[in-house]
């Protein structure tokens, strides 16, 4: 909400304020992703479990614990990039 919020206000917003709507857009965006692995993963998983070949779906749950590595790396590095200004 905060940031629907905002991008309704946005012609009315600082530079400072408009520079804070684009990080809090790349920080949902980079949350979504992480969420939508960590779904992935839970899906891999069942299918694993219910599996004849659980080893045969071990690839799908690597790419998935890599997507998630990855995507939080990304959180982090924008994070650190909006707090140290």
């Amino acid at each position: 909400n905060f940031r629907y919020g905002l991008e309704f206000y946005r012609e009315q917003l600082s530079s400072d304020m408009r520079m804070a709507l684009s990080v809090t857009r790349d920080l949902q965006d980079i949350l979504g992703t992480l969420h939508d692995f960590d779904v992935l993963g839970d899906a891999i998983r069942q299918a694993q479990a219910q599996s004849e070949n659980p080893e045969q779906m071990g690839d799908f749950l690597l790419y998935s614990a890599e997507g998630m590595e990855k995507s939080y790396l990304d959180f982090q590095r924008r994070w650190r990039s909006f707090t140290d200004r």
